[in-house]
């Protein structure tokens, strides 16, 4: 299945743009031993089936092992609601891989003040781009969410699934 997605990028940190702050929204990172969490965290958000949902814990652990993948997981009231997976590249640039709010806690600025923080987090230096991949149709509020937070589209196309 090929869905059509979005590019967008930051190529300066200035260009980032906070949501207000949820107090109560605590990110911690996480290394692979986590896996059991992100891989139900996945399946929560995008409970449609698409994408990774199919993953075991075991195929987790070894996609968070790597030393250039960094993970946070999102947190209200200790519970988990959300996680980000990141990826270092050699060239200075930066991927959101994969990151998302699980829905009975989407709709109050968790997403946004959550981008916002690992957008902060991807611009440590030697950093020189941030950048992700999205579909447009996964939330309504997904490709908006990035825009407002100072995020430019660079291009449109398609993956395969």
């Amino acid at each position: 299945m090929e869905r059509t997605g979005v590019n967008l990028e930051m190529t300066d940190p200035a260009q980032l743009r906070a949501a207000a702050e949820i107090p109560e929204l605590g990110i911690e990172e996480v290394d692979a031993s986590a896996a059991p969490t992100v891989c139900q965290l996945y399946k929560e958000i995008w409970a449609d089936g698409g994408g990774r949902s199919g993953w075991s814990a075991g195929q987790w652990e070894k996609e968070l092992s790597p030393k250039e993948i960094r993970t946070w997981v999102a947190n209200v009231a200790d519970r988990p609601v959300g996680f980000a997976e990141v990826g270092w590249q050699r060239n200075g640039h930066v991927v959101i891989v994969v990151i998302g709010v699980i829905p009975e806690f989407q709709g109050r600025g968790i997403g946004g003040d959550f981008v916002s923080r690992i957008t902060a987090l991807a611009w440590r230096p030697p950093t020189t781009r941030v950048w992700l991949w999205t579909v447009p149709d996964e939330h309504p509020h997904t490709v908006p969410n990035y825009l407002s937070r100072g995020f430019r589209v660079t291009d449109r196309g398609n993956e395969a699934d």
